[in-house]
């Protein structure tokens, strides 16, 4: 449908020839809660060719396979013109607070706002960092440490992590991850919540985020 948008996806290419490709694809993208906002002025004259959009299909694949389905999301990420302007957050197996099992989708975009999900109050004396449960490093560790946190939550997949940062459960997301923090950046953006740029780390910790040049 947008031949002409750069997509940037971190699984192997797909043949849509197939049958079973093709009967993969959604057509019907006509959501209430979607078409019922109306774009933001700045953002109505894009074209496709402005857009890059990043996706994961599957973050958190070692927590699916070790069966922590509450912990795997669907990452999209969306710049133009180098800037974030969208940033969607999928969970399938998401868990209400009734423990009923049942998708949920956190989406955004600059100029319009942030949707499906309830941020609750942040206390201003509470200094909570999430970040990897099972990759650690000694930089990140180091990084952890320096921040003098009141906690400290590990979990998998980092959409899980953005998550609990967007509803105010942490306050900060660390993990020096390239490709992950790309698009965890933009949807952290995207709600209005601080996160510094690929320049930024370069310039403040070219130690801890080494070999990011690629993302400029």
């Amino acid at each position: 449908h947008f031949p002409g948008m750069k997509v940037i996806g971190e699984e192997d290419d797909v043949d849509m020839t197939t049958d079973e490709a093709k009967a993969s694809v959604v057509r019907d993208v006509t959501r209430g809660d979607v078409t019922r906002h109306t774009c933001p002025k700045e953002l109505s004259g894009l074209t496709e060719q402005d857009f890059v959009v990043w996706v994961d299909p599957l973050d958190g694949t070692k927590e699916y396979t070790e069966g922590r389905k509450q912990d795997v999301t669907v990452l999209i990420g969306i710049a133009a013109a180098g800037e974030a302007i969208g940033g969607v957050i999928h969970q399938p197996w998401y868990l209400t607070p009734e423990g009923k099992e049942c998708g949920r989708t956190l989406w955004g975009v600059v100029g319009l706002g942030g949707f499906g999900f309830n941020r609750v109050p942040v206390p201003e004396d509470r200094k909570i960092i999430t970040t990897t449960r099972s990759h650690m490093q000694q930089s990140v560790a180091d990084a952890i440490a320096a921040c003098e946190p009141t906690s400290v939550i590990n979990i998998g997949g980092s959409g899980s992590k953005c998550i609990l940062v967007i509803e105010g459960t942490a306050d900060a997301y660390l993990f020096a991850s390239p490709g992950d923090y790309v698009i965890c950046e933009q949807s952290l953006r995207v709600w209005g919540l601080r996160a510094p740029t690929i320049p930024d780390l370069l310039e403040r910790a070219p130690v801890i985020f080494p070999g990011m040049e690629w993302l400029l």
